[in-house]
């Protein structure tokens, strides 16, 4: 029932109150996510490239506006169960771990160290981590779906 933000990119804007930016209109979805967004049917075309089996899929008819970012979930796949199962488990990250985690899963980063932009980058994470409170999210790569993982962190939400 909510609106398509990002996939595995979501760029944040730092300026001030940290802001996730509008959405792409096109998104790479597997064919059993691609038949419907957002409760819509779609067209999907296939991406004759992918390796995966993922197709296009138009997502929104105009980029979506920039968002406040409210608070930052950092996935941390694993083949072990988290502490208390396999059921995913959320965790507030401090100061420093929180800045780490965005560091480490900012979107190829040899591209920015080849522009010489990890500095900024690092500042960037910096600034989000003291504007928002970033919690990891463990759960077992093979015994959890997508489904599981989307509920644990609406619950989350809720009670955050």
């Amino acid at each position: 029932g909510f609106g398509f933000v990002a996939d595995d990119i979501c760029p944040v804007e730092v300026a001030n109150q940290p802001k996730v930016l509008g959405g792409f209109i096109w998104q790479k979805l597997g064919p059993d996510r691609a038949a419907t967004v957002g409760g819509q049917p779609t067209n999907p075309i296939p991406i004759h490239a992918d390796a995966r089996g993922r197709v296009r899929v138009r997502v929104r008819t105009d980029p979506a506006p920039a968002q406040i970012l409210a608070r930052a979930y950092v996935l941390d796949r694993s083949t072990r169960a988290p502490h208390g199962g396999p059921t995913p488990t959320l965790t507030r990250l401090p100061r420093a771990a929180a800045v780490n985690a965005l560091v480490e899963h900012t979107y190829r980063r040899q591209y920015l160290a080849g522009l010489g932009a990890l500095p900024f980058n690092l500042l960037a994470c910096a600034r989000v981590s003291a504007s928002v409170p970033v919690f990891r999210v463990q759960f077992m790569r093979d015994q959890c779906t997508i489904e599981e993982l989307g509920s644990a962190v609406l619950r989350h939400m809720a009670t955050e």
